[in-house]
């Protein structure tokens, strides 16, 4: 039976919501990937029965906010086991939330300007990297922060203040002991998993625009960790 996949789209600025956002997105996950596939911008798809019906959920989307209760349906979903794809400004979304950031294990802290730089594989036998080598990719190199005890601190600063400077930097620190990091460049987090009860979390900082979305290693490792948050890995580690 095919993995059925639930992605969630939109963005307030348009950055990350554009026709070959849904064009790349859908030829990896629904075609290398083999996924069974529903695409949406309409965040109330995050109720428990709807939820119910699929094996990961993928957020694509950035700079949303989320009503409480579709909040607590989605991390009930992954505390009972269903995987969760947080793909690039995944961790720049929902701020409104520290419960999901704090599932989720980082949010979005500043990226440097679009260039190319070498990712580098840390764990070379996850299921998620398998067969993936180090590789050039021309994106934003995300700077991304851990530190979740000063998560709600951020979202409560944010609400009042937006992007001050000083805001920005709560929860700025160090990915938590239980993150395990798949893949750095220039010594910043890139790709990671964590657990959050019985489900798989995985974050990709990567995948600005086209330029990063068409590279062969990044669909690689998106379509494998679809596949590793799902539990259909062939390793299951």
């Amino acid at each position: 039976m095919p993995i059925r996949a639930l992605l969630l789209m939109g963005d307030v600025h348009q950055l990350h919501d554009q026709p070959f956002h849904y064009a790349e997105l859908a030829g990896i996950l629904a075609g290398e990937a083999g996924l069974d596939l529903h695409v949406t911008r309409d965040l109330s798809v995050l109720d428990p029965v709807r939820l119910d019906e699929v094996d990961v959920v993928v957020n694509w989307t950035a700079f949303l906010d989320v009503t409480p209760t579709q909040v607590q349906a989605l991390l009930a979903a992954v505390e009972g086991g269903t995987g969760f794809v947080a793909l690039h400004g995944a961790n720049a979304t929902f701020w409104n939330s520290p419960d999901y950031l704090r599932m989720l294990g980082s949010r979005f802290v500043n990226h440097d300007e679009i260039k190319r730089f070498s990712v580098h594989i840390e764990e070379p036998s996850h299921p998620i990297v398998a067969g993936v080598s180090d590789f050039e990719i021309e994106d934003e190199l995300f700077e991304i922060g851990g530190d979740v005890s000063e998560f709600e601190t951020f979202t409560t600063a944010f609400a009042e203040r937006g992007w001050a400077s000083d805001v920005l930097r709560l929860g700025a620190g160090p990915l938590q002991p239980d993150v395990t990091v798949l893949a750095t460049a220039e010594n910043r987090p890139l790709l990671y998993t964590r657990r959050f009860g019985e489900g798989r979390v995985h974050y990709n900082a990567l995948g600005h625009d086209e330029r990063a979305l068409r590279n062969l290693a990044y669909r690689r490792l998106v379509t494998q960790g679809v596949k590793w948050a799902a539990g259909r890995s062939e390793i299951s580690s």
